[in-house]
């Protein structure tokens, strides 16, 4: 592979010759000097290495034809079969105590391989087949998984890619890879963005974040506000225009700034609808969008087009994904697989059938989320779809002692009895996911729930009866109820943005629930349970806080926070104290009581399991560790807390981001 293929340009007669200097270095050497221990790392080094030098006479014909600048090969691939009959027929005479004779075969097979190089292309195009790499993020601990944004963008140049992850303090931002070097640093300023795109030139990106459209330089200039932006975002940009998403329709304006234009308004009287992921077109006047429709206790999704001298839109057809037109041709995902299919972008229609291009890419079908971006040179960049995990008991030293399940699931609870386990299952090639309830004592499960939507975060009542979850079907995630014997749940709370159910009090009268806001960051709510009309905020504060829990007695609330920079574990008193005692000293996530409230358990850094004695709400010791669980994800303790439900991911050490090299061969190869 040469420089040009490594970055997705087209291919000519200069990239056979440096595939011909690289045979004829291994002719000479036995080894290719480009090969490293990875794909990524060979990559690199054809991009950026320089090969051993080989010496007279054949040396300074390879060194041409190795070049990293294709103008700096050979004019012509005749010329090259030139020079070498050249020196085949006049052999250069060397130098007093040298030994070239070693040359010569290899000069003589490499003037014979020139001449048919010189035949053959004149008779073919070059073709570059299809390569798929892994992409090694150096600091990136790992790419999120949202709803409503995709975590990765190519540059339309095809060198960088913008990813939003977390690093090793657990601190979201967004990140710029740089595929050439294989560097990655992070943006300055774009904690917790959300929805971000690039400037046609490769050299910006705008994006959402703390409520604001936002444009930044990749020079690391500081970032410019645009307007205000609430999610969903979804930005594209287009010569001097940013298209993106609102939570009344799809708006545009200029990268100067001023104010926003109003494109494509929702129905006001189906506040649930939503119009999302605007994709501008090449003629830089018409854009694609994903009509969201709830209707019927289900989610459809249309494929529209619009213009943006703000025309009447027209619908295209079903479409269940986000769609990016590309060589001609929409790619989107369907049933968890990504497709080409021919599209006419000035007529508006489908020319042809789909060609699948490749499977586990992360995809969330309420929403149409697909995770995957391609460049204009023919590289596409795509986030595996999340691993699956499994629930297993663990005791208090980490051994295994009973296997539950497999699959890819959410968060989960066991019973206050503790004989069953109610949690999120999520469906591999829709995102979707229902709720499962696994009875541990007769060892079989049922299936709570049967949509296309998303049902997550299962809360038992203190008595066992009633399970409080979340719903995206009437909206953005709201609170639903079922209580157990009857044929349905029904909606519970409905609130501005995000709800998700936490936590149940002891006397059953109060439900803890965290609310997103649009800069995604969570907040601790109250909700009274016999009157569910207005939840109050369990602390007034601007920063971070979820996964709250009760004490045993319902008097103290554990929860986590960002307070000081990095996910803390915290308690504070739920009868509305102002003070908190942080627990955890390095860090801390998911706290969880033990039935009598004398211990806390939470998951500390580097995947290790962690208590505290408690005793009235104050730890009485500092933390200590029980185990290591280097891949949990998330655990429930036994009433006694002898034992662990542990939710244990399956991890590899392959990356979840991956980059396919010319993708449109693979679609005429089929």
């Amino acid at each position: 592979m040469s420089p040009e293929q490594a970055r997705g340009h087209d291919v000519d007669f200069h990239t056979d010759q440096f595939s011909f200097g690289l045979i004829l270095h291994e002719m000479a050497t036995g080894k290719n000097p480009f090969r490293r221990a990875t794909a990524m790392d060979t990559l690199a080094a054809i991009l950026n290495d320089e090969p051993p030098p080989l010496g007279e006479p054949l040396g300074w014909i390879v060194e041409r034809c190795l070049q990293k600048n294709r103008e700096e090969r050979y004019g012509s691939t005749a010329d090259l079969a030139h020079d070498f009959r050249r020196l085949r027929d006049h052999p250069v005479v060397a130098a007093r105590g040298r030994q070239p004779m070693h040359w010569w075969p290899v000069i003589a097979v490499a003037a014979t391989l020139a001449a048919i190089v010189v035949v053959l292309m004149s008779r073919r195009q070059v073709s570059l087949q299809p390569m798929e790499v892994a992409v090694a993020l150096s600091q990136v601990v790992h790419v999120n998984l949202r709803e409503i944004s995709s975590p990765i963008a190519i540059s339309p140049d095809g060198r960088y890619v913008v990813i939003d992850g977390s690093s090793a303090d657990g601190t979201s931002r967004l990140w710029l890879h740089d595929l050439h070097s294989g560097t990655t640093r992070p943006i300055p300023a774009s904690e917790n963005a959300f929805g971000f795109t690039w400037s046609p030139d490769s050299r910006s990106i705008a994006y959402c974040a703390g409520g604001k459209l936002k444009t930044t330089s990749i020079d690391g200039s500081p970032p410019r506000i645009l307007c205000d932006a609430a999610p969903p975002g979804m930005p594209t940009w287009s010569g001097d225009t940013i298209v993106f998403s609102t939570l009344t329709g799809i708006s545009r304006i200029s990268t100067r700034g001023g104010s926003p234009q109003s494109l494509v308004r929702k129905d006001p009287s189906r506040p649930a609808d939503a119009l999302t992921w605007p994709q501008v077109l090449p003629d830089g006047t018409h854009f694609l969008y994903i009509s969201v429709i709830r209707r019927n206790e289900q989610i459809d999704h249309d494929l529209m087009a619009a213009s943006l001298d703000g025309s009447e839109p027209k619908r295209i057809t079903s479409m269940d994904s986000r769609v990016i037109f590309a060589n001609g041709r929409l790619l989107y995902v369907r049933d968890g697989t990504l497709l080409a299919q021919p599209f006419d972008a000035k007529a508006l229609r489908f020319t042809g059938e789909p060609q699948p291009l490749l499977d586990d890419i992360h995809y969330f079908r309420s929403t149409g989320l697909a995770a995957f971006s391609v460049s204009n040179n023919g590289l596409l960049v795509w986030r595996a779809a999340r691993r699956p995990s499994r629930e297993a008991w663990l005791d208090r030293s980490g051994l295994e002692v009973a296997s539950i399940a497999s699959g890819v699931f959410g968060s989960g609870r066991l019973s206050p009895d503790g004989m069953h386990y109610a949690v999120g299952l999520a469906d591999p090639k829709q995102g979707t996911s229902d709720i499962w309830i696994y009875d541990l004592s007769r060892q079989n499960v049922e299936r709570l729930t049967f949509q296309l939507t998303l049902k997550n975060n299962p809360v038992w009542s203190p008595d066992g009866r009633t399970i409080y979850y979340l719903n995206d079907v009437l909206g953005p995630p709201d609170i639903f109820r079922w209580k157990l014997g009857e044929d349905r749940g029904v909606p519970f709370y409905r609130g501005a943005y995000v709800e998700q159910p936490e936590d149940v009090s002891p006397d059953g009268k109060w439900l803890l629930f965290v609310q997103y806001s649009p800069s995604f960051t969570g907040h601790i709510m109250v909700l009274p349970i016999d009157h569910p009309v207005e939840a109050r905020p369990l602390a007034v504060t601007q920063i971070n806080e979820w996964s709250p829990r009760f004490s045993a007695d319902g008097k103290w609330v554990a929860y986590q926070s960002d307070l000081s920079g990095r996910p803390e574990v915290y308690v504070r008193s739920f009868a509305g104290s102002a003070s908190t005692t942080r627990i955890s000293r390095d860090g801390g996530t998911r706290p969880r009581w033990r039935s009598d409230g004398k211990e806390l358990f939470f998951l500390g850094p580097g995947g290790t399991m962690m208590r505290v004695a408690m005793s009235d709400g104050t730890s009485t010791s500092a933390p200590t560790i029980l185990f290591h669980a280097t891949n949990a994800v998330d655990f429930e303790p036994s009433r006694d807390g002898s034992r662990f439900l542990t939710q244990i991911e399956e991890r590899t050490t392959e990356p979840t981001v991956h980059l396919l090299i010319n993708w449109p061969a693979r679609l005429n190869a089929q």
